[in-house]
């Protein structure tokens, strides 16, 4: 541990390696590059071992092709909807329920 002292400050944590690691791909921006006009992919990539307040837009250059793939295959998934059985599907006006007016307040009410 005496050699690491060489290295780091007193105050200052070891680097994590994690934090250079994607842990997954969460967005996709496409965009112009102003100088040649070509279009340019960013991802917005989740770091391991940091909050998700920590991600940042990379380059697609920069971001695993595995990461790429799985990203894209987890958007190319349609959730599967699901219908309730045994609910009857009724026009939204018919469909309200019945309402009375109280006479007094719940705190007037008698207990048994």
């Amino acid at each position: 541990m005496t050699q690491m002292r060489h290295f780091f400050h007193e105050d200052e944590e070891p680097f994590n390696p994690d934090y250079v690691e994607v842990d997954r791909i969460l967005d996709e921006s496409h965009s112009v590059d102003k100088d040649n006009g070509e279009p340019v992919v960013y991802y917005l990539v989740k770091w391991c071992s940091l909050p998700y307040e920590d991600s940042t837009w990379e380059l697609k250059e920069d971001v695993d092709e595995g990461k790429i793939g799985e990203f894209k295959r987890i958007q190319a998934r349609h959730p599967e909807l699901k219908r309730l059985v045994g609910v009857p599907s009724t026009p939204f006006l018919g469909s309200q329920p019945h309402h009375r007016i109280l006479k007094t307040t719940p705190s007037a009410w008698k207990r048994p």
